[in-house]
């Protein structure tokens, strides 16, 4: 069922990259030609299951991490020193980052469905020259710990989530509803 709504996301929003291409003439231009299935609402409602949804599982996967802490560690290493560097709070920010991760990830999904490609690259630029050089390099010089690269990789993260926040929820959103209502 989610994968069919996936599915009907991607056509709508490229029915709706279509529409707002040819807006010279959107007064009353329905999104497709089934008004009921692709329209901004239906697209704003679909795009919010998907991210609730990525929050879900990232949120699960975080528990999961968490609970399964030891058992996890194990299968990647034997070593002692890097075992007591994950159990060293490192870990325990590795859990808690799966729900901005899975988030940035629906996300990234929805920029590319809607074709921000020049757009999601700023952002990681930005975000990368920013926020993760400055953070690694305080991190190299004072921290001295992997957490502190980790930390640096989950506000770029966090970075990219308010981009993406913005240019889905603010922009893309509020074109779709003038394109929508015939005023642009």
């Amino acid at each position: 069922m989610l994968q069919q709504e996936v599915k009907e996301l991607a056509v709508s929003q490229q029915k709706l990259l279509i529409v707002s291409a040819q807006h010279s003439d959107t007064t009353n231009a329905p999104l497709c030609a089934h008004d009921h299935c692709c329209d901004y609402r239906s697209l704003q409602v679909l795009c919010n299951r998907v991210l609730l949804s990525g929050l879900a599982i990232g949120t699960l996967c975080g528990i999961g991490f968490f609970v399964a802490e030891d058992w996890l560690i194990s299968l990647f290493t034997k070593a002692d020193v890097t075992i007591d560097i994950l159990h060293n709070n490192l870990w325990s920010l590795l859990c808690v980052v799966q729900p901005l991760n899975s988030l940035v990830f629906v996300y990234d999904g929805l920029l590319y469905a809607s074709q921000s490609f020049a757009f999601t690259r700023n952002v990681m630029l930005v975000g990368f020259c920013l926020v993760f050089c400055p953070m690694i390099t305080v991190a190299q010089y004072t921290v001295k710990a992997l957490w502190g690269v980790w930390a640096a990789k989950a506000a770029l993260n966090l970075c990219r989530l308010l981009g993406g926040m913005y240019r889905i929820h603010i922009w893309w959103f509020q074109t779709a509803e003038s394109l929508s209502n015939g005023t642009v």
